[in-house]
């Protein structure tokens, strides 16, 4: 079993820090040393070039091996010289909203959203059931008016329909075709549509509202990312990095199996594959890095590195989802592994948080990334004490109180930006992105936008590291509706390669 640190000290806190600027921590090095020791913070620096290299065994093993990982998906990059032209319509269906979209493409890689509508799919309506498309194709209909309908249609007076899908898709036909796969973020769907392709369910709903649709495009959401950066931007990858984590990028197809190589119709002809790579199943290799509050949110890392069992890169049959580099980077778990640190502050003696674990922070999830952000670039603790009936579920916290949830969430980001780091150097060098000036990636996701400070010290790491070994410097370009722009980019692609229109 893991030794850990016991988070005590025989310090007594007389009085409150200085709250007219932001914690220098200099006063505060008993918390920070004792959290540092039990993050691992400075081993995770001493052995970056070790977790790196671990991450890059895991990506080639999942090209490799993996069903889950690394998956193929249907090359719809826009070609470097090519201009994206005309009008699509895009369904993008997501894990609680549907948005309608109407994409006007200008020429010189401008583009807008002329028409964009959304819609909350409530819990109870998550039921992939003929009402459930229905549902779609009207609210479509309510929204474009007629004279819009007719600048999307093509010769054979079908509207171009392109679909972003923010879930698994089974493609091996082509890249406008799909059936439902795995689902999850509460939906279900009805036998009847399990084997059916989506493109024949989207048109034959649409005609039952009198909108005559051709789906051009069907897209996961993590593709778009980089098929939207690589057209406007020039990005080489992307990254998402919100609420959870995934990562797109082009490998060489020399690299792949036959069996991934050849798994979709004319990628085998392709010199690049695009890669999905589910990139949270990524990271099994950090388990002597992990902490207490990490086997919390999941017991499976007890199992890993043991012998018994394959890494999660490599399976979900064993014992189900398990998704290490998600739990230890992303804002889904960051705010709950700051509140299990709370906890166990508490339960080892520190001097601090006297009344117990703060009202409102008992809940699993009851701490958000917006409120950490909040907090971790406050310069004026009692300026945002004054704000916490609104951005805090947590009441009654002393000054000292939020600078010691600073402190935490200051190492805990740190420890993230290390493992991110390394594995977006790992990307670099799998993807072959090395003999460029500069890597642009694509990133959507409110964790790295909208906490700037996570998003610098990331690149900080990643300057010195790229320096380090003669690599690209990296740049994060965010990128605004991929899910739209990329699922129309996409059908531009599939026309042209189809002969679609």
């Amino acid at each position: 079993m893991r030794q850990e640190p016991v988070l005590v000290s025989s310090r007594i806190v007389n009085g409150y820090p200085d709250a007219t600027q932001d914690m220098n921590y200099k006063r505060d090095d008993d918390l920070s040393s004792l959290l540092t020791s039990y993050f691992k913070t400075n081993e995770l620096r001493n052995n970056f070039d070790q977790i790196t290299e671990g991450f890059k065994k895991s990506i080639f093993e999942a090209i490799l091996k993996s069903g889950n990982c690394m998956i193929p998906c249907f090359n719809v990059v826009c070609e470097e010289n090519d201009e994206v032209k005309g009008n699509f319509a895009i369904i993008d269906i997501g894990g609680s909203t549907l948005r309608v979209s109407i994409v006007k493409f200008y020429g010189d890689r401008q583009a807008e959203c002329t028409i964009n509508k959304s819609w909350l799919i409530e819990d109870q309506n998550k039921n992939l059931d003929h009402k459930f498309f229905q549902w779609v194709a009207e609210n479509f209909k309510s929204v474009v008016p007629a004279d819009i309908i007719e600048s999307l249609k093509n010769s054979r007076g079908n509207i171009k329909l392109g679909i972003t899908w923010s879930f698994p898709i089974n493609q091996t036909t082509s890249p406008n075709r799909g059936n439902i796969s795995d689902l999850g973020k509460g939906f279900s769907v009805i036998d009847e549509f399990k084997e059916k392709d989506m493109k024949d369910i989207f048109e034959e709903s649409f005609a039952k509202v009198a909108i005559p649709v051709e789906v051009y495009s069907i897209v996961n959401d993590s593709t778009s990312v980089l098929i939207t950066g690589s057209y406007f931007k020039n990005a080489k990858l992307g990254l998402v990095q919100g609420t959870g984590v995934n990562s797109c990028f082009l490998v060489d197809s020399c690299l792949l199996n036959d069996t991934k190589k050849n798994a979709l119709p004319g990628n085998s002809d392709n010199k690049k594959i695009l890669l999905n790579s589910e990139a949270s199943f990524l990271g099994a290799h950090l388990k002597e890095y992990v902490t207490s509050a990490d086997v919390k949110l999941n017991g499976l890392w007890d199992i890993m590195g043991d012998g018994s069992t394959l890494p999660p890169h490599l399976t979900t049959e064993a014992y189900g989802v398990f998704q290490p580099l998600e739990i230890m980077t992303s804002g889904r778990y960051i705010p709950e592994i700051v509140r299990l640190t709370v906890e166990k502050i508490i339960a080892d003696g520190y001097e601090s948080f006297e009344g117990g674990v703060p009202k409102g922070l008992e809940a699993e999830y009851s701490l958000t990334a917006e409120c950490l952000s909040t907090l971790y670039q406050c310069e004026n603790l009692e300026s945002f004490q004054s704000a916490l009936n609104k951005k805090f579920p947590a009441k009654g916290l002393k000054i000292q109180d939020l600078n010691n949830l600073k402190i935490i969430t200051k190492v805990i980001i740190l420890r993230a930006s290390i493992i991110l780091a390394s594995y977006i150097i790992a990307l670099l060098e799998v993807s072959g992105t090395t003999n460029i000036p500069n890597a642009d990636i694509a990133v959507v996701g409110s964790m790295l936008e909208h906490f700037p400070k996570y998003k610098s010290k990331v690149l900080e790491i990643l300057d010195v590291e790229t320096k380090a070994r003669g690599l690209p410097k990296v740049t994060f370009n965010f990128i605004k509706d991929s899910s739209i722009y990329g699922a129309s980019i996409a059908a531009y692609v599939n026309q042209k390669k189809m002969s679609l229109d």
